[in-house]
């Protein structure tokens, strides 16, 4: 465990609550509170003196030089998302925010600097986004494409699996560095209680990195159950529209210099112009994803009376709010094997010829609702090997006002994929 770490837990159990999530009033009046930001476009800034950037560089002074070690767009972006946050919190001033290009790129940054100047191990959800998985060597599966940090795959539907890994490792001598995972996994959308997951983790001195990307901060505020970092793709609900890509950390501001580091020595930066246009749409997340989830409630809730598929999108009364499970579901074929992923690649075949209703496209938080069976994408052994349904379909589901043009056209590929 890192200084840093050892700092920030000092101060972890002032900010943990009960609740999940903060009250629709307070989340609101955060929004209401967010002034129009200013376009600033400009990448190099003139200097007013001699020793400006040695002043910057050494934290005396406030400013910006550089647009990759800094930008005042990236600022007022970073100001925003960590209001929207932590702004309901006991103590926010405990917290900072660093904006990137993508989500993976944040991903990587918060793991990388976890793992500087430390040797151990990172544990990761069984069901992970596909490039949260590929950069991490998963040990024993050889599937991982990139794997510049050691991982090890872990259930954490239930949490006593995370405790018999820790306790693994604990036990060979070896570090767990952090345990990252989604609340609700992507592609499966079964749900990993952060509250419980950090319990554990926290008894063994090991970070808990949340990516809350399918939830937002609107559905679920992983700090407040003992979080200690939490990742977006601002791509998806923060963008809504499927035009920009951005990735945000938001940690204890002892974490902030490392990640820092990385994101000005790599040049993982976000375009200035971006920045602005996404500190713009920030106030705009609740409707984005209350719009989202009601429509993804009920699509779920149609497609569960279809025979022939099991769909998966639960129902997390008490853990999230209004107990939405985020705006994507998804459903697998019943029978073998081989029969539900045919089904699949029948239904992607379905989505192409007949296009309008609904885009096959992959992604999410889009207005259109986009479908993606799993088997257009991998071999049927490749699916195996992510554990996942042979016959998986994901749908990201839209914001369209009439939706139930959007049901009867994936109920009619459904009904002919069966046939």
């Amino acid at each position: 465990m890192n200084q840093e770490f050892q700092e920030w837990s000092k101060k972890r159990g002032e900010i943990v609550t009960d609740d999940n999530f903060s009250s629709e009033k307070d989340f609101q009046r955060t929004i209401d509170s967010l002034n129009y930001p200013d376009k600033v476009v400009e990448l190099n800034p003139a200097l007013e003196r001699l020793d400006v950037i040695a002043d910057i560089t050494a934290g005396k002074q406030k400013g910006f030089f550089y647009a990759r070690t800094g930008h005042s767009n990236y600022a007022q972006l970073e100001e925003r998302l960590k209001a929207i946050e932590v702004g309901r919190l006991s103590h926010p001033e405990y917290f900072d925010c660093k904006v990137f290009p993508s989500g993976m790129a944040a991903i990587t940054a918060a793991l990388e600097a976890l793992a500087k100047g430390c040797e151990g191990t990172f544990v990761h959800g069984d069901v992970s986004y596909i490039s949260t998985k590929d950069i991490l060597a998963d040990q024993g599966n050889g599937i991982s494409k990139v794997g510049s940090l050691p991982g090890i795959k872990c259930d954490l539907t239930n949490p006593e699996n995370l405790e018999r890994v820790l306790e693994e490792q604990k036990a060979q001598g070896i570090d767990v560095l952090g345990v990252i995972f989604e609340p609700v996994a992507n592609p499966t959308t079964a749900y990993s209680n952060v509250r419980k997951i950090a319990d554990i983790a926290h008894k063994y001195e090991v970070p808990v990195i949340v990516d809350n990307t399918f939830l937002t901060p609107y559905q679920l505020e992983p700090f407040r159950m003992g979080a200690d970092m939490v990742i977006h793709s601002l791509t998806k609900y923060f963008s809504g529209q499927g035009d920009m890509m951005g990735g945000a950390v938001i940690m204890p501001k002892e974490f902030s210099d490392r990640v820092q580091d990385i994101r000005k020595n790599k040049g993982s930066v976000m375009s200035p112009r971006d920045a602005y246009e996404f500190a713009v749409r920030a106030p705009r997340i609740r409707k984005v994803i209350e719009a989202h989830c009601k429509n993804a409630k009920q699509l779920a809730d149609t497609l569960r009376e279809i025979d022939g598929i099991e769909v998966s999108y639960s129902d997390l009364t008490g853990e999230t709010r209004n107990g939405y499970a985020g705006g994507v579901l998804s459903f697998n074929f019943k029978g073998d094997a081989e029969t539900a992923y045919q089904r699949s690649r029948k239904l992607a075949e379905y989505f192409i010829e007949n296009p309008g209703t609904v885009k096959y496209a992959v992604s999410l938080a889009e207005p259109q609702t986009l479908v993606i069976p799993w088997a257009s994408q991998l071999s049927l052994e490749r699916i195996k090997d992510w554990n996942v349904p042979a016959g998986l379909v994901r749908i990201a589901v839209g914001r369209e006002k009439d939706f139930g043009k959007v049901i009867d056209y994936i109920k009619k590929g459904i009904e002919e994929s069966v046939e």
